[in-house]
């Protein structure tokens, strides 16, 4: 990477957006199918996830670190925030929280390992690692809901895996304010790099810096950035079990492509209203899990594989 970070006494979070914006998809007229013009990187998708809350006076640490994240790896990153105690909190990322937990706020997992604070190293080495399957989507709005058609493509052959895909709402840009009706969002900040402010947060002076430019500079509002809302309400809580959707089973051979017209994975996210907090954007996240190696009964948890992360138009 030519771009480096340079990090002040303390971060904050707004964000470079460099997710990909959703493209039409293809129209399916019996000669294309939604899938069809999707291409599936063959490089590894690292996730990125926060731990973070509104409450918390020291998050705005965490936040500058994931915008200068995002602004240095754009697309090769999968940006993906745990709310905790606060307006954003839903139901589907207190079950995230249950799998990655975190010892305080905010926190870090680079994939599957706990990074605390420090993620420029970590990010570095998952971007190494190889890429088994990989994984992209097309979003359609209809009225009531996202219809999101998955396209998965194996880049190494593998026997006995068992792979989950599962896609998940996201509120990708609402800004620190107050919204009433006890939807508080402005950040708690004792870091000198934001204001709190009684009715919207902004940033008190130039911070998260890229190639000794700074991302955001004083009088910036302050936004929450890539919250998990919910998950798709066709599958269970860890997505569909791609071994039940694979001609082949357990068995993957490379070049093989799931979620085409043969094999569709079709996934549905309900709109959400969450007023009164009025989002700036909505993002949608598709990932990949497994079954962590080792976990049986009870205490199954669930590793990251590959993801893809883009911004609804």
């Amino acid at each position: 990477m030519n771009k480096t970070f340079i990090f002040g006494l303390a971060f904050a979070t707004l964000a470079f957006t460099g997710c990909k914006e959703d493209e039409e998809p293809a129209v399916v007229d019996g000669t294309s199918y939604p899938t069809d013009r999707l291409e599936v990187s063959p490089l590894p998708s690292v996730l990125v996830q926060k731990t973070t809350g509104a409450w918390c006076q020291f998050c705005p640490n965490g936040g500058e670190a994931m915008l200068v994240a995002k602004a240095v790896y754009g697309e090769r990153i999968v940006p993906f925030v745990l709310r905790t105690n606060d307006p954003l909190t839903t139901p589907t990322s207190q079950i995230l929280e249950d799998n990655f937990p975190a010892s305080g706020v905010p926190n870090f997992y680079i994939n599957n390992e706990d990074a605390g604070q420090s993620i420029e190293g970590p990010i570095e080495f998952e971007l190494l690692r190889e890429n088994k399957i990989g994984v992209a989507h097309a979003v359609t709005k209809t009225d009531s809901a996202y219809l999101v058609d998955v396209k998965v493509q194996v880049f190494k052959t593998m026997q006995g895996e068992e792979f989950f895909v599962q896609t998940y709402l996201m509120v990708d840009e609402v800004e620190a304010r107050n919204f009433g009706q006890g939807a508080n969002l402005t950040q708690v900040s004792t870091v000198p790099t934001v204001n709190r402010g009684t009715d919207v947060s902004t940033w008190a002076r130039n911070a998260a810096f890229v190639d000794g430019e700074p991302l955001v500079k004083p009088g910036d509002t302050y936004v929450h950035y890539s919250a998990v809302h919910g998950r798709s309400i066709n599958a269970p809580e860890w997505g569909l079990n791609l071994n039940e959707i694979n001609p082949f089973g357990n068995e993957y051979i490379e070049g093989d492509i799931l979620g085409s017209r043969f094999t569709p994975i079709r996934m549905w996210l309900p709109i959400a209203d969450i007023s009164p907090i009025q989002p700036l954007s909505w993002g949608v996240a598709t990932i990949i899990w497994q079954v962590r190696p080792g976990d049986t009964g009870n205490d199954t948890f669930y590793d990251f594989v590959n993801g893809y992360y883009s911004v609804i138009k």
